[in-house]
């Protein structure tokens, strides 16, 4: 019977499309900014926020946390991470706005200043010397490109940002993430079924992929992400 199959290398993903981030327009008036910022600029505020309320801007030695603030924004945006950071500020925000009990962060997103000032983690890398290439390295950092020149992340090299979130609790989160990407992930089942993904014989004729696959290809793809604003340069003063 496998004879009658001809190799299709081309039925999912190479890797991990990260989808856009959608921020409210009241967190986005709330830093000086509007619903068409783009998701660079937002995460610059946000970690100028950051700078401010934790009383950075009058430490002697202001000068190395804004240094490093400008690394780690920089690597985020060149390695195409700017979204996913913003996606677990969004959850671990919601967390902190409903009174859910989380972690102080753990594993190597400790070294990440940029994390510490978006509150993701609670560990300030600077006095413990935390090293953030732990976190996220260039060199390890890789992209691949299908067939059709476009572009994905090697999800095993992605930075990964353990959170911890109280048990008893965690289902308010579950059900937050699943409505707030809810548009997202119809766009994806939607953009699937028009693809109606497909093997196909030798002879021409095409089975269609089952239902239980095509959910771990719509789980797998997501939107493209927001074409990022490369031009704005931030200086933190």
């Amino acid at each position: 019977m496998f004879e009658d199959f001809s190799v299709y290398d081309d039925c999912e993903p190479l890797g991990v499309e990260l989808p856009k981030t959608s921020v409210s327009e009241a967190v986005l008036s709330s830093i000086g900014l509007d619903k068409e910022s783009s998701t660079k600029e937002i995460m610059y505020e946000l970690t100028r926020k950051g700078l401010r309320d934790k009383g950075i801007t009058k430490y002697e030695n202001k000068k190395e946390y804004f240094d490093r603030a400008k690394q780690e924004l920089e690597t985020f945006e060149e390695l195409g991470f700017t979204d996913y950071i913003l996606l677990n500020w969004d959850v671990l925000n919601f967390c902190h706005e409903n009174n859910i009990p989380t972690g102080a962060g753990r594993g190597s997103a400790a070294g990440s200043l940029v994390l510490y000032l978006l509150g993701v983690t609670n560990i300030d890398p600077i006095p413990h010397n935390l090293f953030f290439e732990r976190f996220v390295s260039k060199s390890r950092a890789k992209k691949v490109y299908d067939k059709r020149d476009k572009e994905f992340l090697v999800g095993s090299l992605l930075p990964d940002v353990d959170s911890d979130i109280s048990y008893e609790q965690r289902q308010k989160v579950i059900q937050y993430i699943e409505e707030n990407l809810s548009e997202i992930e119809k766009d994806m089942n939607s953009n699937i079924r028009k693809k109606k993904t497909q093997t196909k014989k030798k002879d021409g004729t095409s089975v269609k992929v089952e239902k239980t696959k095509r959910k771990q290809l719509s789980q797998n793809a997501t939107k493209q992400v927001r074409k990022l604003n490369t031009e704005t340069l931030v200086e933190f003063d």
